[in-house]
């Protein structure tokens, strides 16, 4: 069956976002989010089903990095890819609407592209990983199991519905690995075709792949993103990496999904010291 979103769409891999003209930037993720919906279930809903799931994962996002931007109509053109029953009688899906969609890529134009005076348009974004995974476990449910828990529990009382088949988040290590292993030429290619004189890499993960598929890397951000000492002094300080020749300056910061007020804290003062340019 593959890689399947609840209500049946299929996970497929996602291509690089391109920018518009000159690239300024190229930024690196660890793997691409989803179309997310607010989903209430119908009154019909199998007992001991919750009502309403927040933020569900239903498809992939238009585009890596998206903003959010237009997903009340993704969410209506899904409704009519996975035949959504809207309604309360037996049978029916219940209701939906969009929610909880471009974070990551509002928080990179925002917290990353703005201190370096840089637009989206003239950004090329691409993830390590080109698929989509879900979390399991953590102090609050994950999208993992919501999916188990309340949307395999709904499907399994609607005949038209399967339950979902996504594949679960890796490790650190073992994401890295993967990334190294089966996308070490997607992503040498795509920086060397971007044609950018800086790659942002977000995360420990992201910027781990960029230095183990590097000709060579050198400089302040060849130190991992792991508390202490090291990260206090090197955080947002520039290194240099070079693939097949192509030379590029090289920023290793945090995912902006990263909330850690240690890492929040060196992240302001990174775009403090954006903002006088030093």
């Amino acid at each position: 069956m593959g890689s399947v979103f609840p209500f049946g769409e299929k996970a497929l891999p996602r291509a690089p976002r391109r920018s518009e003209g000159t690239t300024l930037a190229y930024v690196l993720g660890a793997y691409p989010s989803a179309l997310h919906i607010r989903w209430r279930l119908p009154s019909s809903r199998p007992e001991g089903v919750r009502g309403e799931v927040t933020a569900l994962a239903v498809a992939d996002e238009p585009t890596v990095f998206w903003d959010g931007s237009g997903a009340e109509r993704l969410v209506e053109e899904w409704k009519i890819r996975v035949g959504f029953r809207t309604g309360d009688a037996a049978g029916d899906d219940g209701h939906a609407s969009a929610n909880g969609n471009g974070s990551s890529g509002r928080g990179v134009a925002a917290g990353v592209l703005a201190p370096l005076g840089i637009s989206p348009a003239d950004t090329w974004f691409n993830d390590a990983v080109d698929t989509f995974y879900v979390k399991h476990g953590g102090r609050t449910p994950q999208q993992g199991d919501v999916m188990r828990d309340v949307y395999d529990r709904f499907a399994g009382s609607r005949p038209h519905r399967a339950p979902a088949s996504l594949p679960p988040r890796p490790s650190p290590a073992s994401l890295v690995d993967t990334a190294v292993r089966l996308h070490h030429g997607r992503l040498r290619n795509d920086l060397v075709e971007s044609k950018s004189p800086l790659v942002v890499t977000l995360g420990e993960e992201a910027r781990s792949v960029l230095a183990a598929i590097a000709d060579t890397a050198s400089g302040p951000t060849t130190v991992a993103l792991t508390r202490g000492g090291a990260a206090e002094r090197s955080y947002g300080r520039r290194g240099e990496v070079v693939v097949d020749g192509w030379r590029m300056g090289w920023l290793a910061l945090k995912h902006p999904g990263n909330s850690d007020p240690y890492w929040t804290r060196l992240h302001d003062e990174w775009i403090a010291r954006a903002a006088t340019g030093s």
